[in-house]
């Protein structure tokens, strides 16, 4: 957990630590602060390095203002809670009242706009109860766009941004290439044949978002799965190179029958080829199976791991 220590109390006041009351100032925290560790450091006072390190976690909490808001409203609990948070990519203003209430009028606006208004507006052009043009129909999915476009930029960068080092935000540049997507089919749909490219090139840009995005899983998970000792893996290195394994068919799969299904569906809008409409959505069942049997897998994984952990716990009680 960083600077913070297992050994200080829960229920001693980080402000009661450097003797300063709840309403102090940064720079009275920070003279507070010096005062007792000029007092209590271990070279001038060896048998007070408990105290010492006790003091130093308070100071490295209250004088943070993000820290101090949370641990004044959370407590330690709460300081480390998002000290693990933002370990995993979340970022720490989640914790604040203010921003979850935010965050949850967001969501509300995204249900709303990509569960209700968009396929109300959309169903209604198709069925000709609507005259507007292609681009006011698809205007609320933008809006949604948007927003998420606006939320991924003040996230935290990919953990895996190491592996896919040309492309350092890569949540940012899917997302406008979905929207550039948008923007072509509606253009597409609204102008029909004068249109200057054909379907299947409005295609494009989510074709170019779902190749990037197999990459950069195969990037992560290959150094796993192909990188370490080609002899045979044991025990938990082995399961680890075998689980990579795993996944790398996967992904592999899985973007294989999105692009399948794009470019067929392309073909077919176009009139490039005289295929089918049971063959365009070929893929797409093909897909739904594989996220079945991905489904059925992790299942199975979860009850295998949770009988040894039973069976360790049998054991270790005999």
């Amino acid at each position: 957990m960083g600077s913070f220590t297992p050994g200080v109390s829960v229920s001693e006041s980080y402000y009661s630590l450097l003797s300063v009351e709840p309403h102090a100032t940064p720079d009275e925290i920070r003279k507070a602060y010096r005062k007792l560790a000029l007092r209590f450091h271990p070279d001038k006072n060896p048998d007070a390095g408990e105290t010492f390190q006790k003091i130093s976690t308070a100071y490295a909490t209250l004088s943070d203002p993000q820290r101090r808001q949370v641990y004044d409203r959370f407590g330690e609990q709460g300081v480390q809670i998002m000290e693990q948070a933002a370990a995993y990519g979340v970022p720490p203003w989640l914790l604040n009242p203010a921003a979850q209430s935010g965050l949850l009028c967001v969501l509300l606006v995204v249900v709303v706009g990509l569960v209700v208004v968009f396929p109300v507006i959309l169903t209604m052009r198709i069925d000709g109860g609507l005259a507007w043009p292609w681009p006011a129909v698809f205007t609320p999915l933008w809006l949604v766009d948007l927003l998420v476009l606006a939320l991924a930029a003040a996230s935290p960068r990919d953990r895996d941004a190491g592996c896919w080092r040309c492309v350092p935000n890569r949540r940012q540049v899917n997302l406008a290439l979905l929207l550039a997507f948008q923007l072509l089919l509606a253009y597409k749909l609204d102008a029909g044949e004068q249109a200057p490219f054909s379907y299947s090139e409005s295609f494009l840009p989510l074709e170019i978002s779902i190749f990037l995005g197999a990459v950069a899983e195969l990037c992560m998970h290959g150094r796993t799965a192909l990188g370490r000792g080609r002899g045979g893996g044991q025990g938990a290195e082995g399961a680890d190179r075998a689980a990579a394994q795993r996944r790398l068919v996967s992904v592999v799969a899985r973007s294989s029958l999105q692009l399948s299904f794009l470019g067929l569906l392309g073909c077919r809008v176009d009139d490039l080829l005289p295929v089918t409409w049971w063959t365009v959505l070929t893929p797409l069942w093909l897909l739904l199976l594989l996220y079945c049997l991905r489904a059925a897998a992790s299942c199975a994984s979860i009850k295998a791991a949770a009988r040894h952990r039973h069976g360790d716990g049998e054991g270790g009680r005999g």
